[in-house]
């Protein structure tokens, strides 16, 4: 385990070693140093550095974390500013939106309704008031 007591060699050291467990381990890349310089296109002697001293280039440990597939958590170490925190997501209220049906076709009984509804929005109790044609008699 990493304390903030230790030295950044004693810390490079301890994730070489690391390195290199995974590096050897069957659940991990189970591979030989050569055969890790050879994926990852650095020399055995730089792969050799950085599993005994922790001491690589950047570029390197690149190398070797995207070789076994741990690239992503390299990138997780220091956190995306650029993306929203969680607390900022959830007051970005997102804009509703209307659920979309098919326009249903009126009955008589429902067009006879929405005539009432407008007549009296218009002051009138009776839409057959506003036509007398409309119940059917002739004057």
């Amino acid at each position: 385990m990493v304390t903030e007591y230790q030295t950044d060699a004693e810390v490079a050291r301890a994730f070489g070693e690391r390195l290199r467990q995974f590096r050897v381990s069957e659940r991990g890349a189970s591979m030989t140093q050569k055969e890790l310089a050879k994926r990852t296109g650095v020399s055995v002697t730089a792969i050799s550095r950085l599993e005994n001293t922790g001491s690589a280039t950047m570029m390197t440990v690149l190398a070797v974390l995207r070789v076994y597939g741990r690239l992503d958590a390299l990138l997780e170490v220091v956190p995306d500013l650029s993306a929203p925190t969680p607390m900022e997501r959830l007051a970005q209220k997102p804009q509703r939106q209307k659920a979309w049906a098919p326009r249903r076709s009126r009955s008589d009984s429902s067009t006879a309704r929405r005539e009432r509804h407008d007549s009296k929005k218009r002051g009138t109790a009776d839409p057959a008031a506003e036509d007398p044609e409309a119940d059917g008699s002739s004057s």
